[in-house]
């Protein structure tokens, strides 16, 4: 497994599509349960000629299919999809410490979709429980309270996905 914090897959045909070309079974059942095991944050594919983001179970997966071949009409209205639009169009992914930012824009400029993922990282000798490939701000509150010998400790706000190398 990779030591990097942010993991990001490319391939070519979506598991979760917004129209066009359907959805790819080898992906939901192969490929997600993978991405969820090992921390994937982005799934890139083409395949269909428009932008499209599904998100499933954190997973961000893109469809940036808008790169100059005749355009597809996208359902925003399939399972996952939280954005979809019928445009030539790019992505850019900007990292500025734990915040990833993906702007999807069209051959304008204009914004079609942005979001932001965080990762959280330890500055400690944090290591999940054997077999915990779920590890959340719980558990590493648990963690820090132990290690500094106190009943509890408290960490505010959203971490997203936590990252101890």
């Amino acid at each position: 497994m990779t030591t990097k914090p942010w993991k990001i897959i490319i391939f070519h045909e979506p598991g979760w599509s917004a129209g066009g070309h359907g959805n790819n079974s080898v992906v939901q059942d192969n490929i997600q349960p993978l991405c969820e095991t090992y921390g994937v944050d982005i799934v890139f594919a083409g395949h269909n000629h428009y932008y499209a983001r599904a998100d499933v179970n954190g997973i961000q997966h893109i469809t940036t299919g808008g790169g100059g071949a005749p355009l597809y009409t996208p359902d925003s209205s399939y399972p996952y999809v939280v954005a979809a639009e019928e445009t030539l169009h790019f992505c850019e992914i900007e990292i500025h410490g734990e915040t990833l930012y993906l702007t999807a824009r069209d051959t304008e400029g204009s914004v079609i979709d942005a979001f932001s993922l965080d990762v959280f990282l330890c500055q400690c000798d944090f290591e999940p429980a054997e077999g915990d490939s779920d590890v959340d701000g719980a558990d590493l509150a648990a963690y820090i309270a132990d290690d500094r010998g106190v009943s509890m400790a408290v960490l505010a706000g959203d971490f997203g996905r936590i990252y101890c190398p």
